[in-house]
């Protein structure tokens, strides 16, 4: 499936065809990068879901694993929906917005805080002040909201080391395993009356349910849970990347991921996406 893609549990993300020995050459890497950033990625569209209109930057770096880590989680993070990163080599090699915050050394490099403060809005837009070098209520905050007067179209927010936003007073059942058998495609069914996802339908490679008029889809697990439809268009997930060893895909931007992420999410229904109690998404299994 297309980086940026809604995917959902007991699907086939990745298929691999090759020798035994040459697929788990390849297996665990290919596990460990698709695990990590599903994760961030997920989270981060889950943030933003919930702030669609309020801007979110990426500042993991420093909690993640190692650097490699650092550089792919920011990348997953925009994929997601956040606007930006304080990674600075994950902005530069994925074209992606940065931003941050100037450190607590710049502060303690100058002779006070209001120095500080002023010649970093002098040289930045949409500064973000940390006002707990010395002391944020005496000091930190006062001289943020000096320089904030002075320079008041160069300020965004003030912000201590809990993320707090001094000046606007924001704060900041159990699933079985089914192993199904054979080459596989997912194909999202959409209704064309609507334009929303009836579920994801797992066929084997040789099945194309857009040359049915009718499909039952039934859980895979509970099969008793099922449904017909009629008046459909079948959204095959899987596009292929790699043909008999030479790359074929041309990679998108990450700006044009987070944009097709967007996308296939104006799909769902929002009962699936809603943050208490969502509605178990259907991912069912072709009768074949």
């Amino acid at each position: 499936m297309v980086e940026g893609e809604v995917v959902f549990a007991n699907e086939p993300i990745l298929r691999i065809e090759a020798s035994l020995a040459e697929a788990q050459l390849v297996e665990t890497a290919l596990l460990n990068i698709v695990n990590y950033q599903t994760l961030i990625a997920t989270k981060a569209s889950r943030i933003k879901h919930i702030i669609p209109n309020e801007s979110a930057a990426e500042f993991g770096t420093r909690r993640a694993q190692e650097m490699d880590a650092a550089i792919w989680g920011a990348r997953a993070a925009i994929i997601g929906g956040f606007d930006s990163t304080s990674n600075v080599r994950a902005g530069k090699r994925f074209d992606i917005p940065v931003s941050g915050t100037h450190a607590h050394a710049m502060v303690q490099a100058y002779k006070d805080e209001y120095a500080a403060f002023h010649s970093y809005a002098k040289r930045h837009k949409d500064c973000v002040f940390l006002v707990d070098t010395y002391n944020t209520l005496k000091s930190g905050v006062p001289n943020a909201i000096r320089v904030a007067k002075e320079l008041g179209d160069k300020i965004n927010f003030i912000e201590n080391d809990e993320g707090v936003l001094e000046d606007t007073i924001k704060i900041t059942s159990n699933a079985e395993k089914v192993s199904t058998p054979g080459l596989k495609h997912v194909y999202r069914i959409i209704d064309r009356e609507n334009g929303k996802a009836e579920g994801d339908y797992i066929t084997l490679a040789d099945e194309n349910p857009q040359e049915e008029e009718r499909i039952k889809m039934f859980h895979p697990i509970h099969t008793f849970v099922s449904k017909f439809v009629t008046n459909f268009d079948a959204k095959n997930l899987h596009q292929k990347v790699i043909d008999d060893g030479e790359i074929i895909y041309e990679s998108p931007s990450v700006l044009e991921m987070q944009k097709y992420a967007f996308e296939s999410l104006e799909l769902l229904w929002d009962e699936y996406k809603r943050s208490l109690n969502p509605e178990e998404y259907p991912v069912d299994l072709s009768q074949k």
